[in-house]
């Protein structure tokens, strides 16, 4: 299977439109694919992880210098690294299904490559790296804005804990939840939909006797995401309310 998605619901999603499509379709090429036999000079996205990685690199370092005012070079160093780690690239990805549009070998198909987290980090990177090599930096900058929405303050007084991981939703509301109301959220999978190739599973979560939420997904680690971000905004908000 070459790839699930249409690569024009992603273009949707990035609100870019490619001058040279070619760059994104090997973007979410993976190295398995290009090796198999009959592929031919079909190029893999290593090389624009790479430019990807230093752009993203820059381009939030250099949205957190705006953003970030009066604080150290320290903290501003620690917040970059945190924003393009692996773990947060990967939920990124997720929040594209970025797994459903990669071109897979078969090995990598079978060992569930499309839920593998430094493969989902790598194959963001390199989508930055396709819309910069493409397009130019203030073009990447205005994508980052997009994709990074809110999580550039996620440090600021009155955020989420550090220690909840950017993007990763269930640590947050995990935390949120013990301190808040001194019990954890619980998971349960209430429906899978769709073909065994295409599954939807489908997720609520519980906080004490109240069912907030639900989240979908393309696996049962994304469905939970979603429907944790969902639900620790919906007691945010709730918090918030009770405080004005």
């Amino acid at each position: 299977m070459d790839s699930i998605k249409k690569v024009s619901e992603l273009l949707e999603t990035l609100k870019y439109n490619f001058k040279d499509e070619s760059l994104l379709e090997t973007a979410l090429t993976h190295s398995s694919w290009v090796g198999e036999p009959g592929r031919g000079d079909v190029q893999h996205n290593e090389r624009l992880e790479y430019i990807g990685d230093a752009v993203l690199d820059l381009a939030v370092g250099y949205r957190l210098y705006q953003k970030s005012k009066a604080v150290s070079e320290g903290f501003l160093t620690k917040k970059r690294a945190f924003l393009v780690q692996k773990s947060f690239l990967s939920s990124k990805a997720e929040q594209l299904e970025l797994g459903s549009y990669l071109k897979l070998g078969k090995g990598e198909e079978m060992s569930k490559g499309r839920e593998k987290d430094s493969l989902l980090a790598n194959c963001f990177e390199a989508v930055i790296g396709a819309i910069f090599v493409d397009s130019d930096f203030d073009t990447v900058l205005a994508v980052i804005d997009q994709l990074y929405q809110g999580d550039f303050n996620l440090f600021e007084p009155g955020s989420i804990s550090v220690s909840s991981r950017v993007g990763d939703f269930k640590s947050a509301l995990q935390e949120f939840t013990q301190e808040h109301f001194k019990s954890l959220p619980e998971y349960k999978l209430v429906s899978k939909e769709g073909p065994e190739h295409e599954k939807i599973f489908i997720f609520e979560v519980r906080v004490g006797e109240q069912i907030l939420s639900q989240g979908r997904g393309k696996s049962k680690k994304q469905a939970q995401q979603q429907a944790a971000q969902k639900t620790l905004d919906i007691l945010k908000k709730k918090i918030e309310m009770k405080t004005d």
